[in-house]
């Protein structure tokens, strides 16, 4: 009797293991199921009815319908609610292939999705026999190619706010006047050194002259004229950061302190006082220059064309037509082009560049590059070894 209670608490015993496993095992099903749906509705894809229209279809993603034009070719212009990669980086190939598909699958016929305000241009062309090929942004297998970094990079590009602030030395208000060319500038007589800069004013001010134009000025610890408004050569950091709030680069710590204003780069340091002129607008030429070039990979055109048109900006200026590499400079600009072999990734566009929409989509497609520093503040460590 005793060995039959025990074998029926046994099979109890067994029956509730088991059961639980069971319970347990269903819960983790249940559980992947909830995720899943969760990651679905991430990407903002619902499973429901067949759709009766485009419209619906670019809704259903939570995008934004606009308007649809073009017959052979029909073109749908929408906002997309994602980018092609978040902030981080991350691809957003689901969502955008998922929206393709469905289209597809209700129009059987080409089309072009566009998102004017991304530029995100898809292309989605048929076939004889029914299948299709897609291209975004000109590029088949776009994700293969294309990486998130330069979004990344291109998302953390700013440009420093500007210090209002009143320029007091003659010398300096004369060349800003000019535009920073040399001509009429009044410095008197000149001592050359090495590295392309002069002194002037008995010492007291050095600067660096190239093709007619005055790259960087510099007042040195013999002037003793305010250089901007309550600012001295000789001026604690701490008592021009109390004054000027709106650093750009650098802090007492690091031992400058730079800035930006209407006018100039304006760099601080307890020895010394160097500025920069610059140009910060839109760049139509070069753009123009740039897009032809990446249609037609002309690098002897492109060089040519770049340097007549900078020829008083740019400071360095190689070119081996042989190698097809080449090597221009414009700080003041923000353009770096560095090309060898004739790679377009070579130009970089650094964060004092005016971007415009071309040229983000360039750095997004992965034609050229971007470098989130500021071109005249790599050029100012550079000449001051920092």
């Amino acid at each position: 009797m005793k060995q039959k209670k025990r074998n029926d608490l046994r099979i109890i015993i067994f029956v509730v293991i088991t059961l639980v496993l069971v319970l347990i095992i269903l819960l983790g099903i249940l559980n992947v199921a909830k995720k899943t749906i969760e990651t679905d509705e991430d990407i903002n894809v619902s499973i429901d009815k067949e759709p009766n229209s485009i419209k619906e279809i670019i809704e259903k993603h939570e995008s934004i319908y606009i308007k649809e034009e073009g017959i052979s070719v029909l073109s749908i212009y929408v906002n997309f609610k994602y980018d092609l990669y978040d902030e981080k980086g991350n691809s957003n190939k689901r969502f955008f292939d998922r929206i393709v598909d469905e289209i597809a699958e209700f129009r059987k016929a080409s089309f072009n999705l566009i998102d004017e305000k991304k530029n995100i241009r898809i292309e989605v062309r048929f076939n004889v026999e029914g299948n299709y090929t897609v291209k975004i942004n000109e590029e088949e297998d776009y994700y293969e190619k294309i990486y998130g970094d330069a979004y990344v990079e291109l998302q953390e590009t700013k440009r420093a706010e500007e210090q209002p602030m009143t320029v007091e030395a003659i010398e300096l208000n004369n060349l800003i006047q000019r535009g920073m060319y040399f001509a009429g500038a009044k410095l008197g007589d000149k001592i050359d050194l090495s590295e392309g800069y002069s002194l002037y004013k008995d010492g007291t001010i050095k600067t660096r002259n190239e093709k007619g134009m005055v790259k960087n000025i510099i007042f040195l610890e013999g002037y003793k004229e305010k250089v901007v408004l309550d600012v001295l050569v000789e001026t604690p950091l701490e008592k021009i950061n109390e004054i000027y709030k709106k650093v750009a680069f650098g802090s007492v710590r690091d031992g400058y302190l730079g800035y930006i204003n209407n006018y100039i780069y304006i760099f601080f340091y307890e020895d010394e006082i160097s500025a920069y002129g610059y140009s910060y607008r839109e760049n139509p030429v070069f753009e123009r220059n740039l897009e032809e070039y990446l249609n037609d990979e002309d690098l002897s055109k492109f060089a040519e064309s770049v340097r007549l048109n900078w020829m008083s900006f740019y400071d360095t200026y190689e070119y081996d037509e042989e190698q097809q590499n080449l090597y221009i400079t414009i700080p003041i600009l923000g353009v770096e082009i560095n090309i060898e072999n004739n790679n377009p990734k070579g130009i970089i566009l650094y964060s004092n560049y005016y971007f415009t929409d071309k040229t983000r989509r360039y750095i997004k497609d992965g034609f050229i590059t971007v470098n989130i520093e500021d071109y005249i503040h790599v050029i100012e460590k550079e000449r001051r070894g920092i």
